[in-house]
Parts: structure tokens; sequence; C-alpha cells
């Protein structure tokens, strides 16, 4: 089974997923697990017109998804946008660490979040879940971009506590 890539980015498929993640990961197919694209018929339309046609797309409801997801002889991307719902993810599926790699890309900010590098904002509570799954053994990294240099979880945490600590959100 060719490991999978479980990308956290809020805005799930995108220009930047699609010109920099999918060439770099020879990813053969994209799916995203998201409620609200789930139910809308033109979210999931235009996500499929944004891919190049040899990358094919499936949408699935978070409570529907289950282990074919990860696919088998293929390269995968997992798309979910937040930090909570890809730890809910990883223990429904009850993924094996060493067949999953968890990118930790665009987190936009939002209250009790600091940046951890532009355009990655994170809680402490959402550090806190990174660490349990890196805990576990899963190979999780904090980068934008593939150029990026991956960040670990405890380099996370140090940026975030850089940014004022607990209690003095931006």
């Amino acid at each position: 089974m060719s490991p999978t890539t479980l990308r956290i980015d809020s805005r799930l498929v995108h220009g930047q997923v699609v010109e920099t993640w999918l060439p770099a990961l020879r990813i053969d197919s994209i799916v995203v697990v998201d409620e609200g694209t789930a139910m809308s018929r033109l979210a999931k339309g235009a996500m499929q017109l944004a891919l190049p046609p040899n990358v094919t797309l499936t949408v699935v409801d978070p409570n529907e998804a289950d282990r074919t997801i990860l696919g088998n002889d293929e390269r995968v991307l997992v798309l979910v946008a937040s930090v909570e719902m890809a730890v809910h993810l990883v223990e429904h599926l009850e993924v094996a660490f060493d067949s999953l790699v968890v990118n930790v890309g665009v987190v936009h900010d939002r209250p009790g979040t600091r940046p951890i590098t532009p355009g990655i904002h994170l809680s402490e509570e959402e550090i806190d879940l990174l660490a349990g799954l890196a805990e576990q053994g899963f190979n999780v990294e904090v980068r934008g971009l593939p150029s990026h240099s991956p960040l670990a979880v405890e380099e996370a945490r140090t940026r975030y506590l850089e940014q004022g600590g607990p209690g003095n959100d931006l």
C-alpha cells in the first residue's frame, strides 16, 4: 500500500494543492472528507473542474468515511478542513501510523489561534491533538508547501508560545 497523505487545509481543493502538492506527491486520487462539501453538488463540481483529468475525486461525509478512502496501490491525498477532523478520521479509521503522513497545511486564523508559519494558525488545543498523533508514531508535519521545510509538532508549539502563549490571543 502506498503511503497516504492526510492534509489539513481550510480551503480543501484549491490552486496550491493542484499546482504544488499533486505533482510533488504524484497523487492519483483526492478524497475530500467534509460534510458541507458532500452535501453540495456545486462544491463537488467546482473541485472536480480544478483537477487534472488523471486525478480522481471522491467527496465523502465524515460519518460515511471508511478505510477504502485510503486507497490500495494508488497515491491518495485525503483533505480535511480542521485538525479535529483529521484526528477524528485517524481514530475512526484506525489507521496504521506507518501508512499515513499528517500534513498541517493552511489553517485560517481564528479566535484562540496564533501564526505558526504564514497561513498556518493553530490553537494550543490543536497542537496538543497533533502531538498526540506524533506520540502514537504518526509522521506529523507542519508545512504549507512542498518546497517548505517541515516543522515538527514541538517546533509548532515553540512558535505558538513565542507568539504570546496561552491567554494572550493576538
